[in-house]
């Protein structure tokens, strides 16, 4: 027997005397070893022990799996703050222009994508206040905007 072999034999003898074999060990002391393998129990545990070793290896992987997408939520959420910091930069240098020169004409963001989110957010916060109502399609628009750059800078770190 291989010693891989041995090591599932063990196993199913421990999953017998910890599940059924107790009873054997109450009436049988000297002999537990012996009633599991004449008896027939280890035909029972062998596969028994290997199914729980399948699903003990399936849990690991989904553990893995959903550690993974986690992983991959917490990047977005940082990537996507990143994005908003980005924007609230390019808005106070945006402000200061305006109220150093009066108007809007003539200023070159140091960050253009960033400056377009701005004005798209800075756009869709005017309009809705203005209407009264959500605007749930500009806010759409807005969301695919940052999720296209979120993407954008997720394929640059995994480069």
């Amino acid at each position: 027997m291989s010693a891989e072999g041995q090591q599932v034999f063990l196993q199913a003898l421990d999953c017998w005397l910890t599940e059924d074999g107790a009873n054997c060990q109450r009436t049988a002391r000297r002999y537990p070893l012996a009633h599991f393998v004449t008896s027939g129990k280890f035909e029972y545990y062998i596969p028994r022990v290997q199914e729980l070793a399948e699903q003990s290896s399936r849990a690991a992987v989904e553990v893995e799996r959903q550690r993974g997408d986690a992983e991959i939520a917490r990047r977005r959420q940082a990537i996507k703050e990143q994005l908003l910091r980005e924007e609230d930069v390019v808005g106070v240098e945006f402000a200061d222009w305006q109220s150093k020169s009066g108007s809007a004409d003539g200023f070159v963001p140091s960050d253009a994508p960033a400056f377009e989110r701005y004005v798209a957010r800075e756009r869709l916060q005017q309009w809705t206040a203005e209407s009264g109502e959500s605007l749930a399609d500009l806010d759409s628009q807005r969301r695919s905007v940052i999720g296209a750059a979120i993407e954008a800078r997720l394929a640059e770190a995994t480069q």
